[in-house]
């Protein structure tokens, strides 16, 4: 009974701290990123919505001619299936195409995105605190101000999500148990996310093939094979799945010297123009992944954390590959998934310490990890002082001046009204494709007021305009939670302390 008691008052008040520094994490990222859309957006769809939402989704609806194609057709090479869903069940729902609902929308499933991963990786005692920082740190600048600013962008989240839950759920699971249903599950809705989403998979395959050369007990080998089978079959589908655009090949790095610059570019970030940066970027992981190769006893955290790194390494890779011929850079829409990366590396060389700190006496060892984490901040500011003097109000302005100019051709009905602007102050880039677009009265009469003033706003609309006009207050609820969990772990500690001594 007193052992029972005693372990409550351990788990209990452990469990509080996290619960408290999670809800800390969550509120910062989103009042962050709400901040975000409430400073830089706009009510106009941009670019891939007015085809892949309206024309694919909401005129098929009202004409009756919504099938199972309309579902399943590939945006470009992706199979977004699970945005396609979001973003449909969200416009019932509100009664009105709601770009800036949708952005709102998806800044909460990012947020819980961050909170999940803060959760599963939490540190021990005071380490946790700075892992939360660099969680809300990763989380919230904007450097995939893409993803947040436009509201058909849900894939990158749900992949990322997804693909997380997936390798904290599927390698280590016994097959038939709860855990290894809902990770299975995870691994095949990663399916419909993006192009590159059944990479999950292939890198599950690869855990658990090492673990079945490892493991000496042929039971525990056989043990393994549902999951191997389910995995190859997931990769085998995406594959199959995968659209084919023959415009886009264009794009693709056409040779190794291409798709080698391309790939240290992606693994480099922040850093830019700086490739051997790549190799220094990564060590930690490359020394934490040696750990994992020869360490007897495996966890399910390690697990994890090597499955993450390697699915970083592969999606960097298929970005090189599919893109890396139209710029070596890569563009901000794939950041927040190279962003893991850093928090990969990050949090592998804060575990190699913990473990070995007692053996590190090399003062070079502590002056490389100084070293690695100022170069990656002063990375990180870099590139968001770039983006928030610079390019967002530029893309701000433009996004202004587009909805100025569709909402003047949809009063005034003028005939090639669009032809003389330039594709800078216009939301899609063929004016008469627009212009068809414009002129379909379904699409008309679920546009925002802002567009056309007779309509009326979305059911919806006042949630999200609070949400995003008190954004501030969200961000410093979170900031006290995380604040108040810092004065726990305090707390604690000095209580120990004091029992020790």
């Amino acid at each position: 009974m007193i052992q029972m008691q005693d372990l409550s008052s351990k788990v209990l008040p452990d469990f509080g701290q996290r619960l408290i520094l999670a809800m800390g994490v969550f509120l910062i990222i989103l009042g962050v990123r709400l901040s975000l859309i409430n400073s830089f957006s706009t009510d106009i769809p941009y670019w891939d919505q007015w085809d892949g939402e309206a024309m694919n989704l909401y005129v098929p609806y009202f004409e009756g001619k919504l099938s199972w194609n309309n579902w399943l057709q590939p945006h470009n090479e992706h199979r977004i299936v699970l945005t396609r869903i979001a973003m449909f069940a969200l416009f019932l729902i509100n009664g009105q195409w709601d770009v800036q609902l949708q952005m709102v929308m998806n800044a909460i499933v990012y947020s819980g995105v961050g909170m999940m991963l803060f959760w599963v990786l939490m540190p021990d005692k005071v380490v946790r605190i700075f892992w939360g920082g660099a969680v809300v740190v990763i989380f919230s600048l904007p450097f995939g101000w893409e993803n947040t600013l436009f509201g058909f962008q849900l894939q990158f989240y749900l992949m990322i999500g997804l693909s997380i839950a997936t390798l904290w759920l599927l390698p280590r699971a016994k097959f038939g148990t709860k855990r290894w249903c809902l990770g299975g599950f995870c691994a095949l809705l990663s399916l419909f996310t993006m192009a590159s989403g059944f990479l999950v998979c292939a890198v599950v395959l690869v855990i658990l093939l090492v673990e079945m050369v490892r493991e000496r007990e042929k039971s525990k080998r056989l043990d393994c094979l549902p999951t191997v089978l389910l995995s190859l079959l997931i990769v085998i589908s995406g594959m199959l799945l995968k659209g084919h655009v023959p415009a886009h090949h264009v794009l693709q790095a056409h040779s190794i010297g291409t798709f080698l610059l391309a790939l240290a570019a992606n693994l480099s970030w922040p850093i830019q123009g700086v490739t051997f940066w790549a190799l220094l970027q990564w060590l930690p992981f490359v020394l934490y992944l040696g750990t994992y190769l020869w360490t007897g006893e495996l966890s399910n955290k390690m697990t994890f954390i090597v499955g993450l790194g390697l699915l970083v390494v592969l999606q960097a890779a298929a970005t090189a590959y599919a893109r890396g011929g139209g710029s070596i850079q890569p563009a901000s829409r794939y950041l927040d998934i190279f962003s893991l990366g850093v928090l990969i590396n990050l949090y592998a060389m804060l575990e190699l310490l913990s473990k070995y700190w007692k053996r590190i006496r090399l003062r070079v060892v502590w002056g490389l990890c100084i070293v690695w984490i100022m170069t990656n901040c002063t990375g990180f500011f870099v590139c968001t002082r770039f983006n928030v003097i610079l390019h967002l109000p530029e893309v701000h302005s433009s996004q202004q001046a587009a909805l100025e100019n569709v909402s003047k051709y949809i009063k005034a009905r003028r005939i090639n009204s669009l032809a003389s602007l330039p594709n800078h102050d216009l939301p899609y880039p063929d004016r008469k494709r627009l212009e068809l677009i414009l002129d379909n009265p379904s699409v008309l009469k679920i546009l925002p007021p802002s567009l056309v003033p007779e309509n009326k706003d979305g059911r919806l609309r006042i949630i999200s305009k609070g949400l995003l006009s008190t954004s501030r207050i969200i961000f410093f609820c979170g900031l006290s939670c995380f604040l108040i969990g810092i004065i726990r772990i305090a707390g604690l500690n000095m209580r120990r302390e004091k029992l020790m001594s």
